[in-house]
């Protein structure tokens, strides 16, 4: 009977740890899941393919005591662990993090959010220093970089982030955001407050000093973060300086001037620049832009001037504009100041002072979503049914569904930030986390919390050795 006892003890310890991560190992080694296979090509290059071979091996010796490691763990809450470990092995996933800036904290802080309310109400400092007042903010995935909008400095500046294990003893949230990199000046000299960034890396801002909407190259953009160019060297050329440039490079291929390897006027023009797209004066629908955003080719932008055209588009192609295909056009025209704006797959969101607005792509109805703000500021969609919507006015951040059209949306109070004005999220499908997965930096924090460490390992590993032992002797008999 003790050792029966014993036994599913170190069956409880050992599998009940372990048989999560060995169900997951199949996931891992799925090659038409992305998400896996990214795992499964990072584990091989980190020399982590043992760990899962052995995790194989594992989940084969746990599966006779996986009925009893549940059934002990359900019947004995002296183990310390709830039966969640073991319930979730095939569902695990990455958190989804909502960055935010404050101009009045003067800083970039983050939450981790679980059923769209932040994990235990927790806001953690991501930059808190050497920002005068961030506004808007824009995080491209792909090179985990975030761009923060500091009007005060007159600055567009770029971060490199990542995303780790919270591993300290007073984590209070499973993941937590760290800054890689020093401050880069992607911008200077403007007075900008809204920032995006385009699926390719291209830098879009609104100017509403000179009030122009712009756009930084991905090119562009390279040459900065290489440090081949600097933010002093960039110089503003229009869509029609643009154009112009092109018909003179395509009258010298035509006459055989051209050389190879030799950049063209406008390369060597857009090289160090910053596309101006649409300037006032240049666009019945441009009035004091406000936040701006690319998607499919086209760049759509928000009017804080009343009664100017609440939300307008054109082209985000320098080359075509000024040509037929370079014309602007009215997305909407509701009569209230314009701030951020956001798009889904079936929507253009939009937001005034007090009022969360939606236009229909299909049909270009335009639906008041909710009236309850405050004082909106920036928005943002997590690629899923959700917009965050920052609300100086009550300070705090809120969540609508947005997935289908409709009325009126109840408001789900996310997270409490002091003055919030710029959003962006980290999604789940981002493979941003280093190290370990997901599922061991959850079993480290559990075991942390637990007050597992090495003692506990040893005597573990040592009682599961001996019962190895005794099982062989007794049972297979050698």
């Amino acid at each position: 009977a003790i050792l029966t006892k014993a036994a599913a003890a170190v069956a409880w310890m050992y599998c009940g740890r372990w048989l999560p991560m060995a169900n997951h190992t199949q996931r891992l080694e799925c090659s038409t899941c992305n998400t896996c296979s990214n795992s499964n090509r990072r584990n091989s290059r980190s020399g982590s393919g043992v760990r899962i071979r052995l995790l194989s091996a594992i989940a084969i010796l746990c599966r006779p005591w996986e009925a009893t490691c549940a059934s002990l763990v359900k019947q004995q809450p002296w183990l310390g662990t709830s039966p969640e470990l073991l319930s979730r092995g095939d569902s695990l996933v990455p958190p989804l993090l909502l960055i935010m800036s404050s101009p009045a904290e003067r800083k970039i802080s983050y939450a981790e959010l679980a059923d769209f309310s932040a994990v235990g109400g927790v806001v953690r400092p991501l930059i808190d220093s050497g920002l005068g007042g961030p506004a808007g903010i824009a995080y491209d995935a792909p090179r985990k970089a975030l761009y923060v909008a500091d009007p005060p400095k007159r600055q567009i500046v770029r971060y490199s982030i990542a995303g780790r294990f919270c591993r300290h003893k007073f984590c209070k949230i499973r993941y937590e955001l760290v800054q890689k990199s020093v401050q880069l000046v992607m911008v200077q000299n403007v007075l900008s407050s809204w920032v995006s960034v385009d699926s390719e890396g291209s830098l879009y801002f609104t100017n509403q000093e000179t009030q122009s909407v712009n756009k930084v190259d991905i090119k562009v953009v390279q040459n900065l973060v290489s440090m081949i160019v600097k933010a002093s060297d960039l110089t503003v050329v229009t869509g029609t300086e643009v154009r112009a440039l092109e018909k003179v490079a395509t009258a010298a291929e035509l006459n055989g001037q051209t050389q190879d390897d030799v950049p063209t006027p406008t390369e060597a023009k857009l090289r160090a620049s910053i596309e101006s797209l649409y300037q006032a004066g240049t666009s019945s629908y441009l009035g004091l832009p406000t936040g701006v955003i690319s998607d499919a080719g086209m760049v759509y932008w928000g009017n804080q001037e009343v009664n100017k055209g609440a939300v307008g588009s054109g082209s985000a192609n320098a080359q075509a504009i000024s040509g037929s295909e370079g014309q602007t056009m009215l997305v909407s025209n509701t009569s209230d100041a314009i701030y951020g704006i956001s798009t889904t797959h079936s929507m253009i969101l939009y937001a005034g002072a007090n009022a969360l607005y939606g236009v229909q792509r299909v049909t270009g109805q335009v639906v008041t979503l909710s009236n309850t703000l405050i004082s909106a500021r920036s928005l943002v969609w997590d690629g899923d049914s959700t917009v965050y919507i920052a609300d100086m006015g009550s300070d705090a951040v809120y969540s609508a569904p947005c997935g289908q059209p409709g009325g009126i949306q109840v408001l789900k109070r996310v997270v409490d930030f002091h003055a919030p004005f710029g959003l962006a999220v980290v999604g789940p499908e981002q493979n941003w986390i280093q190290g370990t997965p997901y599922y061991t930096g959850d079993d480290a924090w559990r075991n942390r919390a637990n007050g597992r460490g090495t003692l506990t390992n040893f005597v573990r590993v040592s009682m599961t050795v001996a019962l190895t032992m005794w099982y062989s002797a007794a049972v297979i008999g050698f």
